[in-house]
């Protein structure tokens, strides 16, 4: 993957996942916005029709887009984690309750993909709610799939920084819609590129957006996010985790995971903007872990 992607200080996904969880704020989409970034779209299609390995293609280039999405839409599925913990002394001693959720891509390796802090175990917010001190705590994810729950296991634990987190389904039940897609690389994005994002939880379940940024995602803490890219999707509180993909050539390449959204002012108004963590970033971290299975590298 070439050198190691610049690492996330301290403590910045903790904020970026508390971006991602918040209910938001009011804004709106300046028109010229909305023009310039049409305009961008349209002339990035229109230049790129021809065979040259880069992530171009959209409805216009597809013809086969609709079943294509739907597969995947198909394979994304809602995980949920529940933590129960005690706590002693304090203004609220007892038996407490945290839930989160989010979504998922279902692979046909049998691994699952999501936005770590969508299922993170938050110690520091636990004792704050209590004011006193936490004593146990247990903490169980599922899969939803259609109202029956999948209790899952971590696959992978990782170092804590980045934000993803690929786990397995403890007991299947039953067989369950996958997907049979290829990893990308974001190296072959270009601003302008068209995405596809994946929600399990809130509609429209997919959509269609372009890459505003290919080079960095802007946090509070790290203007030079090198493990994330910024694109124009409108995403919310149950988005994160969901995947991302591009058409490379004609064909479908998961290239990132949805993380977090941030607000960027536009004189008098506030533009939204979604940032996507790198598949890069997944792969060079846990590509052992994924890559023994039907889904390849793009040659």
């Amino acid at each position: 993957m070439g050198e190691r992607l610049r690492r996330l200080k301290k403590g910045a996904i903790a904020s970026l996942a508390a971006i991602a969880m918040s209910s938001g704020i009011g804004f709106a989409v300046p028109s010229d916005y909305n023009k310039a970034a049409e305009e961008a779209r349209q002339a990035y299609i229109y230049e790129h029709q021809d065979i040259d390995g880069m992530y171009d293609y959209d409805s216009d280039c597809v013809p086969n887009l609709e079943n294509i999405l739907n597969e995947i839409k198909d394979s994304t599925y809602e995980i949920d984690s529940l933590v129960v913990y005690k706590a002693d002394g304090g203004i609220s001693p007892g038996t407490k309750i945290l839930m989160a959720g989010g979504s998922a891509l279902l692979l046909d390796n049998g691994y699952i993909i999501s936005a770590a802090h969508v299922i993170k175990n938050d110690l520091e917010k636990m004792v704050w709610q209590s004011g006193g001190v936490v004593t146990s705590y247990n903490e169980t994810s599922f899969l939803n799939a259609n109202g029956i729950l999948y209790q899952l296991e971590k696959a992978w634990t990782g170092s804590g920084d980045d934000d993803f987190t690929i786990l397995k389904i403890k007991d299947p039940l039953q067989s369950l819609h996958s997907a049979s897609i290829r990893f990308g690389s974001t190296e072959y994005l270009a601003n302008g590129s068209i995405t596809y994002t994946f929600s399990a939880i809130n509609e429209p379940w997919i959509k269609e957006g372009h890459v505003f940024n290919r080079e960095n995602g802007n946090s509070i803490y790290d203007n030079d996010n090198y493990e994330y890219f910024l694109e124009d999707t409108y995403l919310t509180h149950g988005d994160s985790g969901g995947p991302v993909i591009a058409f490379r050539d004609g064909v479908p390449e998961l290239i990132g995971i949805t993380s977090y959204y941030t607000h960027v002012s536009y004189g008098q108004c506030l533009v939204r903007k979604s940032g996507i963590l790198k598949i890069d970033v997944v792969l060079e971290c846990a590509g052992d872990i994924l890559m023994p299975s039907t889904i390849s590298s793009y040659p």
